[in-house]
């Protein structure tokens, strides 16, 4: 039998489900092409961020697929793209971003930026890093 911690210690267990999975990609029409024919996705909305577009892709089975494309800069590279490898990233759905802000820390993770809600996509954003460093964004729609 399997416990839950957080109830244990007297918080209502969190139960998350995936939000999306995301990929920085160099070309949103070559990955919305490959993912889209390779795994039959169907393509969905395309959002366009201050510094970045995010084209979403559905199996409609489950989680979205978000691949995320950095504006270019004047030589061509994209602007504020993540630089580590771990800028791909998980996202789970949860019911309060802020009161999972102080367990992140309290657990041996680190909060990478306050909670921001963003008006384009409905939803407010807590990005954290395990504590293997793994990037994990905490969304509250």
């Amino acid at each position: 039998m399997t416990s839950h911690p957080v109830a244990a210690a007297g918080n209502p267990p969190v139960k998350p489900h995936l939000d999306h999975v995301a990929l920085v990609v160099g070309s949103l029409d070559r990955a919305t092409h490959f993912y889209s024919h390779l795994l039959d996705l169907e393509v969905l909305n395309r959002v366009r961020l201050s510094d970045h577009t995010i084209q979403y892709l559905s199996s409609g089975t489950g989680a979205p697929l978000e691949l995320i494309a950095y504006d270019e800069g004047a030589a061509g590279q994209p602007l504020n793209a993540p630089s580590m490898p771990a800028s791909h990233h998980l996202a789970w759905q949860v019911p309060d971003v802020e009161d999972l802000q102080h367990r992140v820390i309290e657990l041996g993770g680190l909060v990478i930026s306050a909670p921001v809600f963003m008006p384009e996509l409905q939803q407010t954003s807590l990005l954290i890093r395990d504590p293997d460093g793994f990037l994990i964004e905490l969304v509250e729609r």
